[in-house]
Order: structure tokens, then sequence, then C-alpha cells
């Protein structure tokens, strides 16, 4: 890609499932990581599920077509969203809600230099989680990362002509992007039913409110946070050499000391022992993946 232009992806990998019914904030809130009343028609949150023990499930991005309370939508993972239904509609129990998948919809991403003369033509601020609803389409900054780009939401119809003009790109490059911005993307990045949010960053990009009540998972994840003893976490790393699969055990003189998660043209994430990391870094070493080599890019205190 050229530096210093705009691109649009469609995220072909992302579903959008919706809850209905009049008691939908209160049941979210007493389930997910981040404070659903601070969803608006101008912001949306990220948030996350997890198991009774605090260990990640699922991920999501929140988002109400502009005034309109009527439904709560859900930026997901498609391979993963029938799962979240179901595991949804078990928490339910007798509430007067209902959930289901969004047919039709579709999700883009706009990418790279985001001037303010482009900000302004779609009617966004530039703010993290800044929504504008606009017809068919709900358009926002990431709540993760604002740098990550500007996410559409298309319901019917095709995208406004602003848009459409913007050159299309492989998913490839996108990823690329994220990877950049050390941003994981869902179970490509975290382990379903083993991994801990801390771990994964989730505090540093928006997804967690410490302050709100208590939710599913709620007293490990403060423990986590106020104890302060984590043995690893998510890291950006470079790779030299060939591509890492994922999965790929990360060696250092032959003993395990991490997993490979998702990566692109030479970045990717991974899942460290803190300790190791640190040395790593303080001796200038490389870990061991595969035939390939790591080098952490992290600043770790």
């Amino acid at each position: 890609m050229q530096n210093h232009k705009l691109y649009k992806t469609f995220l072909k990998e992302r579903d959008i499932i919706q809850i209905a019914g009049e008691e939908k904030f209160e049941f979210l809130q007493g389930l997910i990581t981040n404070n659903i009343y601070t969803l608006s028609e101008k912001r949306v949150i990220y948030a996350a599920l997890l198991t009774p023990q605090g260990k990640y499930l699922f991920d999501f991005i929140l988002f109400l077509k502009g005034n309109n309370k009527e439904k709560i939508f859900f930026d997901c993972e498609k391979k993963r969203s029938a799962e979240l239904i179901n595991l949804l509609n078990m928490y339910k129990l007798r509430k007067k809600i209902s959930i289901s998948r969004v047919n039709r919809a579709k999700v883009y991403v706009v990418f790279g230099k985001l001037t303010p003369s482009f900000l302004s033509s779609i009617k966004l601020k530039n703010s993290t989680g800044f929504a504008k609803f606009n017809e068919n389409q709900v358009a926002f900054l990431d709540p993760r990362n604002k740098n990550l780009g500007i996410r559409i939401i298309l319901f019917s119809k095709n995208l406004t002509s602003n848009i459409l003009d913007i050159p299309s790109v492989y998913n490839e490059e996108w990823n690329f992007h994220r990877l950049s911005l050390g941003i994981p993307d869902g179970s490509n990045d975290m382990d379903i039913n083993k991994s801990f949010l801390i771990e994964n960053n989730i505090e540093y990009i928006n997804g967690i409110d410490f302050n709100k009540g208590c939710y599913l998972g709620q007293e490990n994840t403060a423990r986590q946070k106020y104890r302060g003893k984590l043995k690893k976490r998510l890291m950006k790393v470079k790779i030299h050499g060939n591509a890492v699969p994922k999965g790929t055990s990360i060696t250092n003189k032959n003993k395990i000391v991490g997993l490979m998660h998702s990566s692109s043209k030479g970045i990717g994430l991974a899942t460290i022992k803190i300790k190791e990391a640190k040395n790593a870094i303080l001796q200038k070493h490389r870990f061991s993946a595969a035939d390939s080599y790591l080098e952490v890019k992290e600043k770790l205190k």
C-alpha cells in the first residue's frame, strides 16, 4: 500500500446480532465487562463476555442505530456468532428479551490517514468510539483505538459515494494495520476459556470498566488488575524469517516461553512469559519459533 491514503476493507469474518426487549440493558449490564449504560447514539463501546472464572469467551463492539434504543447491536466474530447467541439465550432465563442474527448486514472498515476534512464529510468527530447513524448505516471510530479506523455497519443498499470512492484492499492489509497497533482480534489472538482479559491487554483498549458493578467473571478480573502479578501477556513481536503459524510454540534455549497468535507481513501477536520477555529485551535476544526468530516490540516495566 502507498502511504498517507485511505483504504477500505469488507470484513467478511464479522457478523451482526441484535438484542431487543425492555430488559436488554439490565441483562447485559450483569454479563459484560463494560458499562452498557454508557452506550448511546453517539458512543459505541467495546466489551467482552467471560466465564464465571473470568476467562475469555467472546468480545464484541456494541452500538445503537441512532437514538433508537429498541435494539442493541453486536459486531462480533461470524464463525462464533451462533455460539454467542446460544450462550446469551442460556443466560436470559425469563428476561423479556429476544436475541437474533441480523441478515444481510455487512461490516466495513476504513483506515489509513483520517484527515479532519474526511471526518467532517461523514460527520464524525475525531474521538474514540464516536458514532453517527445515517439512514442505512452506522459509522463510528473504533472504540478500542481510534487509529484502527472507522467501522461502517451497512444494513441495506450500498455504501455512500464518499466511502465507495475509497480504494478497496484485501483483509491482509487491514490485519497488518491492526497488528501494527498491537490490537488482538478475538479468538484469533485470545485463547477461548483459557486466557484472561488482563493478559490480553483489554483494559488498555477500553474493554473493561473497573468502576461498574458485578458482572460475570468480575472477581478474578479485578483481582488480577489490583494484585499485579501477571506471569504472561499478549505482546507485539517482529518476525525475522518466514511467517510463523498460529499455535506455534515460542522457545528460548529449547524451553517453551510462549505461543504465537495471528501475524501478517512480519508483525504478529504472541503470548509470552513477562520475565522471559524482559530478559530478552535487556539482552537484545530473540526467541525461536519454528524456523524463524521473534523480537519483542514492547516497552515492559
